[in-house]
């Protein structure tokens, strides 16, 4: 079975490889981007990565201290564990074990807001960023133009870079529009 996975995948490889070959080799004007570098890069991004880890550092700030008092919590119920009735003893570690529960859920939704927050700034700026690369595209006449940071791109000439382009009219686009305000 696995064998069989493997010589399908290896067969199917060579076909597309065949197949795109030609398509690739014919295709003379061609650039590539790195997205991951424009989206560090672009001034918007930079103030987004600032805003994210200011709100980050300030969640994890605030759910360390409530961590850290049901760490407390939990040593202070195992010291008294002799001293109180079993009965007492048994309501006190189920309210702390809801509270625990309460408090993954917590961390839970913060990890979710903090990511759709990340996504939201992210998508309005790789939005723009999709636009300039067109343009790019357009202007020079640009049959394909790959994203590096995928993983998609083992290697090409940096002359066929366009990130440092795509990062400066994105500056420019931005300042532009700050002005018209």
């Amino acid at each position: 079975m696995v064998f069989s996975l493997k010589r399908k995948l290896g067969v199917l490889f060579v076909v597309v490889s065949m197949l795109t070959g030609p398509v690739l080799m014919a295709a003379e004007k061609w650039a590539f981007v790195d997205m991951r570098k424009a989206m560090r890069t672009v001034e918007e991004g930079k103030k987004a990565f600032e805003e994210l880890s200011s709100l980050k550092d300030a969640r994890e700030k605030e759910l360390k201290k409530e961590g850290e008092s049901l760490d407390n919590e939990v040593e202070g119920l195992k010291k008294q564990q002799t001293v109180l009735s079993q009965e007492a003893f048994q309501r006190k570690r189920q309210d702390l074990a809801q509270k625990q529960m309460t408090f993954k859920k917590k961390l839970e939704i913060y990890e979710q807001e903090l990511m759709q927050t990340q996504n939201s700034k992210a998508k309005d700026i790789l939005d723009e960023m999709e636009k300039i690369i067109e343009g790019i595209a357009k202007e020079d006449g640009l049959e394909i133009i790959y994203e590096k940071s995928g993983g998609a791109l083992a290697y090409a000439d940096a002359k066929r870079d366009i990130t440092d382009r795509v990062i400066d009219s994105y500056n420019k686009k931005v300042k532009e529009k700050k002005k018209k305000k």
